[in-house]
């Protein structure tokens, strides 16, 4: 079906994620930080990203997270790749702070932790359509 590359620093819920995309017939490749991603990116094609927006590295915030991979795989890419930024921290006023960065430098939608898997599916089904 699609080359999906996920970019999320929990491990354990980015293995959870790729196990339902491979069921779906996805391939997966997943980064646990955006210069690694970005990395990746630039050597092979893609069809959509999933990006956390907050990355941590031995507890601290990084900056090696979703905004930089974001932002940088607009600028890596030719084509519009759709990008979806995912976070738990949506809630209240820095949470819209980060969807709102997060659009603002290229991601094509927001999704809000946690989910079902049916609604990441979906919402990968609609952006892979609308991309044509």
């Amino acid at each position: 079906m699609a080359r999906l590359l996920i970019m999320e620093d929990d491990h354990a819920f980015a293995t959870l994620l790729e196990a339902d995309l491979l069921d779906r017939g996805h391939e997966v490749a997943i980064f646990g930080k955006a210069s690694d991603a970005l990395a990746f990116s630039d050597e092979h094609d893609i069809d959509l990203a999933i990006s956390d927006i907050i990355v941590r590295e031995e507890g601290m915030l990084s900056t090696d997270g979703g905004i930089k991979f974001i932002s940088g795989l607009r600028q890596l890419q030719q084509k519009s790749v759709p990008i979806i930024a995912m976070s738990g921290s949506f809630g209240g006023k820095s949470g819209t702070n980060f969807a709102t960065t997060a659009k603002t430098v290229g991601a094509t939608a927001v999704l809000s932790k946690p989910f079902f898997p049916e609604e990441l599916a979906d919402l990968i089904e609609d952006l892979l359509e609308r991309r044509g």
